[in-house]
């Protein structure tokens, strides 16, 4: 919009359509001519462009805990974690040198004690446990079941287990967050006690299917926060079946802080919700870091010098 000031009090500003450009330099009213702005097409220009472009792409492609660790660490500088991360990932491509990685997820699990417990299977797909279950600490022993499992898909992280190798592509089929997710790749010939993990997390219940090459295979999702198990393609036939897991008693409330190690710059403060989960993120870029969790009337826990990868991995900590 044009502005005028002239001796009626009208103030001009602005572009008046190409007949020129109103502006004003120490209190002075002027006026220049219309020069349409130059878009310059050079390789480094478009370069520039194109860095921005997937730099963009990338963030639109973070999880809620990825853009607020970035928003956490871009505090001090007064920007958004979104500035941050353009500005990186440009600096980085313009230079030749190595992206920054998008931030690695987890999530902590709180508790006051813990119990190892095996439950023998039921005749049917869905199995009720005793939750909450720590992720990662499900085995099954099939007995005469004739179920042959090929992964274990915990639900509250998108974390998958192969118990034992497999040949072949492993690809699954899910849904997350009002997503339908189909033929998403989880991993090449996974070794045993290999982890994959799924691009979106929470996965919804009873929505899940593993492929082998395209052939559907056993798989047990497990609902660690419920404690509910479920065969997603065949059920126990019999009760000869057992599952094996961790079961503790979780801490509500818990509070997590991740900073930078040796700086006030904090990355992340979190708190655990009823069943003693709480997720978080870290950048491997920002590393080392040091993390404290703290609980009303238990003893802190205390880490020094931690990885973005020990800061985030899936584990159960027990409060004293």
């Amino acid at each position: 919009m044009v502005k005028v000031r002239n001796i009626f009090g009208d103030v001009y500003s602005g572009k008046v359509g190409k007949a020129g450009v109103f502006a004003t330099w120490k209190g002075r009213q002027y006026r220049r001519s219309w020069v349409k702005p130059a878009n310059p097409k050079t390789p480094a220009q478009q370069a520039v462009r194109n860095n921005f472009k997937n730099a963009v792409a990338e963030w639109q492609g973070f999880s809620i805990y990825q853009k607020t660790a970035y928003n956490n660490l871009a505090t001090p500088y007064q920007i958004s974690g979104f500035n941050l991360w353009v500005s990186r990932y440009q600096k980085a491509a313009a230079s030749g040198g190595t992206l920054p990685s998008e931030p690695l997820e987890g999530i902590k699990q709180i508790g006051s004690a813990y119990e190892s417990k095996s439950d023998p299977t039921v005749a049917a797909a869905e199995q009720t446990l005793t939750g909450p279950i720590q992720i990662g600490s499900v085995s099954f022993s099939p007995g005469s079941t004739g179920v042959d499992l090929k992964a274990i898909v915990y639900l509250d992280r998108g974390m998958v287990v192969f118990p034992d190798a497999i040949s072949g592509t492993v690809t699954i089929d899910y849904e997350a967050g009002g997503r339908k997710i189909t033929g998403e790749v989880l991993a090449e010939n996974p070794t045993a006690g290999s982890k994959a993990f799924t691009k979106y997390w929470p996965l919804n219940y009873k929505s899940v299917h593993v492929y082998v090459d395209g052939t559907e295979v056993d798989a047990l999702e497990v609902y660690a926060a419920s404690g509910k198990a479920y065969f997603t393609k065949t059920a126990p036939g019999d009760t000869s079946g057992t599952i094996d897991y961790v079961s503790y008693t979780p801490i509500a409330n818990a509070k997590l802080e991740v900073y930078k190690a040796g700086t006030n710059t904090l990355v992340w403060r979190g708190y655990s919700d009823p069943d003693g989960f709480l997720p978080l993120a870290a950048t491997s870029e920002d590393e080392p870091y040091d993390l404290m969790i703290t609980a009303a009337g238990y003893t802190a826990v205390s880490r020094v010098s931690q990885t973005a990868a020990d800061v985030t991995k899936e584990e159960l900590i027990i409060m004293t």
